[in-house]
């Protein structure tokens, strides 16, 4: 496996999570253009600088990217708000157009000594902003996710758990438009494969490297518009308590003494959290060092990933090792 990969899947593990939602911009020798902000119906876009006026005025480089930093914090200020307020090992964050479309995505990080170890990454879909990928790893059922952003623009997800190294890797695309992101690859995985390695781009970006902001509450702009869900609300283990049943027939029960019965299997959960605006738990089986998984809760409104065709109006749990959103057969809704 690429040294890059190992060293921010090892500082992953080390770091990040305690439960279970690149190059810096001095080194990318180009001036990006300035974005300025528009407010329509409470909303911000990010516009195209029209310095080319006749008599206008080029400000100071140092000034064109202090606007800049102010415009992109305004623009995220839904995400920047919440994960300031809420308790998590995010330290710093940055921006950096990593498609090169004019509009800068949003990186999540923490302070690992050494440097800045990137954990979330959220663009703008239609003006909002929204999550991309993360790197995650679960207290309990030895959940896995780790993400890289490549020198083409794509971004590598990957998911697989610790025991067997099964799970998947998906290649994505942002739209030039922000409308959305279309997959390039998809494929199971055996984490450490070849084919795995294989699948890894040559040259990833540095995220180290960016121009990463301290974060506190005192640069953290406000938002003008608040868009309810459930970061803004605190849940415990006591909202996964009951039976719970999918389309396809699995049935899983969950105890209040965190024991999980799942088809019949017994499984012993960990403590519910919320980790980059997920929340969740893993699960680990008894009597077995394989074969872990993780539970992810989703209130009533949530919205698990653009792949979600589910009944948002009830609750729901998403049970397995990896991604499995886009199925609307795999979401379990609660037993009346």
């Amino acid at each position: 496996m690429k040294v890059l990969l190992k060293l921010g899947i090892s500082l992953s593990c080390v770091l990040l999570l305690s439960a279970c939602h690149t190059k810096p911009e001095s080194n990318a020798s180009k001036t990006f253009k300035r974005s300025k902000k528009t407010t329509q119906s409470s909303k911000k876009t990010v516009t195209k600088s029209t310095s080319d006026q006749s008599g206008a005025t080029e400000p100071s480089r140092s000034q064109s990217e202090e606007n800049d930093l102010k415009d992109y914090e305004a623009l995220y200020a839904d995400t920047l708000s919440k994960i300031a307020s809420d308790i998590n090992n995010v330290s710093h964050y940055a921006f950096y157009d990593i498609d090169k479309n004019g509009s800068k995505e949003l990186f999540t990080g923490t302070d690992v000594g050494n440097g800045i170890h990137p954990i979330a990454l959220y663009y703008l879909k239609n003006n909002v902003s929204t999550y991309l990928a993360h790197s995650e790893v679960a207290s309990g059922g030895g959940y896995r996710s780790s993400f890289e952003v490549n020198a083409d623009g794509t971004v590598t997800r990957l998911e697989w758990t610790s025991h067997q190294g099964k799970g998947s890797l998906q290649k994505i695309r942002l739209n030039p438009d922000n409308s959305g992101f279309t997959t390039v690859e998809e494929k199971a995985i055996i984490m450490g494969s070849e084919e795995q390695q294989a699948s890894m781009a040559e040259n990833p970006i540095d995220l180290s490297g960016l121009n990463w902001q301290v974060l506190s509450k005192e640069n953290v702009a406000t938002s003008e518009t608040t868009i309810p869900d459930s970061t803004s609300t605190s849940y415990t283990f006591e909202h996964l308590v009951g039976t719970w049943k999918n389309a396809k027939g699995d049935e899983i029960t969950i105890s209040a003494d965190k024991m999980v019965t799942m088809n019949g299997s017994q499984g012993q959960a960990g403590d519910l959290s919320n980790t980059n605006n997920h929340w969740g738990t893993g699960v680990q089986p008894i009597g077995s060092r394989s074969g872990g998984y993780g539970i992810r809760y989703l209130p009533v409104g949530d919205t698990a990933s653009n792949k979600d065709q589910s009944d948002k109006s009830k609750e729901r749990l998403l049970v397995g090792q990896y991604d499995n959103s886009g199925n609307t057969n795999e979401y379990f809704y609660r037993v009346d």
